[in-house]
């Protein structure tokens, strides 16, 4: 009976964990492909992801 209670507590702590990834990952995204979002996203990440993603100021624009 513990066993069955310790396995619904991680599975649900999987879940949670789950879902917390998923949503960050889209409000990225979402942040990433809007302008306004594009901005203040570019004041939270290093700059070398920002190079990476090509919204670093000093980056070039891709022709």
């Amino acid at each position: 009976m513990y066993s069955d209670a310790r396995q619904r507590r991680a599975a649900r702590r999987r879940r949670t964990l789950a879902w917390t990834v998923t949503l960050l990952f889209h409000l990225a995204l979402l942040a990433a492909l809007t302008e306004p979002g594009h901005e203040l996203l570019a004041q939270f990440l290093p700059e070398k992801m920002q190079l990476w993603l090509g919204i670093a100021p000093e980056s070039m624009p891709i022709p």
